[in-house]
C-alpha cells in the first residue's frame, strides 16, 4: 500500500489543532520543559548537596530529561522550519524528504525518555519499600519488564527501514526497494497495530507505577499532609495517563488512513508525548525536593517577629502630636518620655532619625532560641 501522501486526494479546509500552530506548540512545550527542568535540578541539588545520596533513580531522571528535551527541541525546529503542521500533500518532494528526516531524528529520543522515566520512578520506590516486601519484588519485576519493553520499542524506532535512509527517501526507486516495519510499515494494519500496542502498554505501565505506592495513603500512621501529597501525585500521574490516552485517541479519531499524513497529524501526538514525559519527570522530582522546600518555608513562616521601640531623637514636625507617627517601616510610634540610658548602651552614631530599635526574632519550633538584630528606622 502506497503512503497517502503519494496519492491524489482532496484536502478539506480544517482548523489547525493547537500543536500545529507555532504559538501553541512553542508555548506549551517550552513552558512544561522549563518547569520539568527546574524540578529536576531542585531534585538533584537535594540529593547531591543536602542529602548526599544520589542513586540510579537520579541518573535515570537526568537521562529522561535530556532525551525529552532533545525531542522537544527537534519538535520546535520541525514546527518552525520544516513544515510540520501542514498537510504533506502540500509539500514538495524535497520538503517532504527534509521533514521526515528531521522527524526521524526527533523520534529516536522518545522511547528512550519513555523508558528511563519509568525506571527512575521504580528505582525511587526501591528507596521506600523495605527488603523482602512484596512491593519491592513487584518493583524489581517491573524494572526488568520495562527494560525489555523499552528495548523492544527502541529497535524498530531507531532502525525503521533497511537501509535507514529509505525512511525519508520518497523517490520511486527507494519506495520500490525498501523494507520497513513498525511505525513505518507499508501495511497499515501492521503500522497501526504497533502504534496501538505501544500506547496501550505505556498507559497500563504508567497506571501501575503510579498506583504502586498508594497503600501508604491507607496506613494508619500516615500523616494528613502525606495523604494530601499522595493524592496530588496521583492526580499528576493521572494527567500523565491522560496525555498517553489522548495521544492514542487523537491519532485514531479522524480515519485510519490519516496516520499517513505525517506532517499534519504528528504535531499533536508529538506535543502530548513531550507533555507526558515532562509531567512524569515532575512526579519523580516533587517527592524528593518538596519536603525540603516545605520545611524551609515553614521555618520562615513560623518565626515571630516582636518589634520593641525605644524613643530617641525625633526629626520633622507633625500637626497633631496625639496621633501615632507613621514611619517608612509602617510602624506607628507614640512619643513617650525617653528612658535613661547608660552610656555604654547609647550609641548616637547608630541613630538615624527614630533612634535605636531592637528586633527580637523567636522561632515557634524552638522558643528558647532568640536572635537579636540592631537596626534603625528612618523618617
Amino acid at each position: 500500500m502506497a503512503p497517502i501522501f503519494l496519492r491524489d486526494h482532496v484536502l478539506a479546509v480544517e482548523q489547525p489543532p493547537i500543536f500545529n500552530r507555532r504559538s501553541g506548540a512553542f508555548g506549551l512545550t517550552i513552558t512544561f520543559t522549563t518547569i520539568a527542568w527546574l524540578c529536576t535540578l531542585f531534585r538533584l541539588y537535594v540529593r547531591c548537596r543536602i542529602i548526599g545520596s544520589p542513586w540510579w533513580d537520579d541518573f535515570f531522571v537526568l537521562l529522561a530529561m535530556m532525551s525529552a528535551t532533545s525531542g522537544s527541541v527537534v519538535f520546535c525546529l520541525l514546527i518552525g522550519s520544516y513544515n510540520m503542521g501542514r498537510h504533506i500533500k502540500s509539500l514538495t518532494l524535497d520538503e517532504a524528504n527534509a521533514f521526515i528526516k528531521v522527524f526521524y531524528i526527533g523520534s529516536i529520543t522518545y522511547p528512550v525518555a519513555l523508558t528511563t522515566i519509568k525506571l527512575a520512578l521504580l528505582f525511587q520506590y526501591l528507596r521506600i519499600f523495605g527488603n523482602g516486601t512484596r512491593r519491592r519484588l513487584i518493583c524489581k519485576c517491573l524494572i526488568g519488564f520495562i527494560s525489555i519493553w523499552g528495548i523492544f520499542f527502541c529497535i524498530p524506532t531507531w532502525v525503521p527501514c533497511l537501509p535507514v535512509k529509505a525512511m525519508w527517501d520518497l523517490s520511486p526507486k527507494s519506495l520500490a526497494t525498501r523494507r520497513c516495519w513498525g511505525f513505518t510499515s507499508p501495511h497499515l494494519a501492521e503500522s497501526l497495530g504497533f502504534y496501538i500496542t505501544q500506547s496501550v502498554t505505556t498507559t497500563a505501565l504508567d497506571l501501575a507505577i503510579f498506583l504502586l505506592p498508594l497503600h501508604l495513603f491507607f496506613q494508619s500512621g500516615t500523616q494528613r499532609r502525606t495523604r494530601i501529597a499522595l493524592i496530588g501525585l496521583l492526580l499528576l500521574g493521572l494527567c500523565v495517563n491522560a496525555c498517553s490516552i489522548a495521544r492514542l485517541v487523537y491519532s485514531l479519531s479522524p480515519t485510519l488512513d490519516a496516520m499517513w499524513d505525517l506532517s499534519w497529524n504528528s504535531p499533536t501526538p508529538t506535543g502530548l508525548a513531550a507533555l507526558e514525559i515532562n509531567l512524569a519527570s515532575i512526579c519523580a522530582a516533587l517527592p524528593v525536593f518538596w519536603p525540603v522546600v516545605r520545611d524551609k518555608w515553614a521555618a520562615v513562616v513560623t518565626y515571630q517577629v516582636i518589634v520593641a521601640s525605644e524613643p530617641g531623637v525625633y526629626t520633622g514636625k507633625r500637626k497633631d502630636e496625639s496621633l501615632p507617627r507613621q514611619t517608612k517601616s509602617g510602624l506607628g510610634l507614640v512619643p513617650k518620655e525617653p528612658p535613661k540610658f547608660e552610656a555604654a548602651e547609647w550609641n548616637p552614631n547608630a541613630l538615624t532619625g527614630m533612634g535605636d530599635t531592637e528586633t527580637v526574632v523567636e522561632s515557634g519550633a524552638a522558643s528558647a532560641k532568640k536572635v537579636k538584630e540592631k537596626r534603625s528606622f528612618g523618617v
